[in-house]
């Protein structure tokens, strides 16, 4: 079986494909900050739920120990939110990407999707 992480995997597209992994038969987990105060995932599904921020460099490592493939959909999305914020939009969508990329680097893992919106 395979273990695949999903960072920002509580958005509405990381549902859709949470749900789809679980149904094939995979391990997952999943990181998210909870910026938009969605909920998560019914505490008894197979999700691991990570509640973090994707800038940390420590807990992004230790996260993905285990882990065979990486899926990125964390980020602020659109003008509206990160001209509101542009710093936090900086921190997550330049900084955080690239950290995570780093990490998976040098965890030697080869599988990274990075999904995007044209707006990120």
């Amino acid at each position: 079986m395979k273990n695949i992480i999903l960072f920002g995997g509580e958005g509405y597209i990381g549902k859709v494909v949470s749900e789809y992994l679980l149904q094939n038969n995979y391990n997952v987990k999943s990181y998210d900050n909870f910026i938009y105060e969605n909920q998560p995932y019914d505490p008894f599904t197979k999700i691991k739920l990570i509640y973090e921020d994707i800038t940390d460099r420590k807990k992004i490592l230790s996260s993905l120990y285990s882990i065979d493939a990486v899926v990125i959909l964390a980020g602020l999305v659109g003008d509206p939110i990160t001209k509101k914020y542009p710093e936090y939009s900086n921190k997550i969508n330049n900084y955080g990407i690239k950290l995570i990329i780093d990490c998976c680097f040098e965890k030697k893992i080869r599988k990274v999707i990075f999904i995007s919106t044209c707006s990120n």
